[in-house]
């Protein structure tokens, strides 16, 4: 399963699904605030295929974002949407 991809009709714990969300938010902020020469040091450690890509690392954060944005809205809170939304669209 990848990161943030967690069905919430699996038992419906709303609250348990949130909070995976949230952390896959805050994995996605650290791994985004990295510099270029610190990316490319750890990068001389990976694989290709696990190197840190700067246009997916922003992906994924938006995406993140926005998971936890729908979240909120379907669940009818539309002022605690607004945030990550916004912040997603920057992105």
């Amino acid at each position: 399963m990848e990161l943030g991809m967690l069905s919430t009709s699996a038992r419906r714990d709303m609250q348990k699904s949130l909070a995976y969300y949230e952390e896959n938010v805050k994995l996605r902020e650290a791994i985004a605030v990295r510099s270029d020469a610190e990316r490319r040091r750890l990068n001389e450690a990976l694989k290709p295929d696990e190197q840190l890509i700067p246009f997916l690392g922003r992906l994924y954060l938006s995406e993140a974002y926005l998971r936890v944005a729908l979240f909120h809205y379907l669940n009818g809170d539309s002022a605690r949407a607004e945030a990550p939304i916004l912040k997603c669209l920057a992105i």
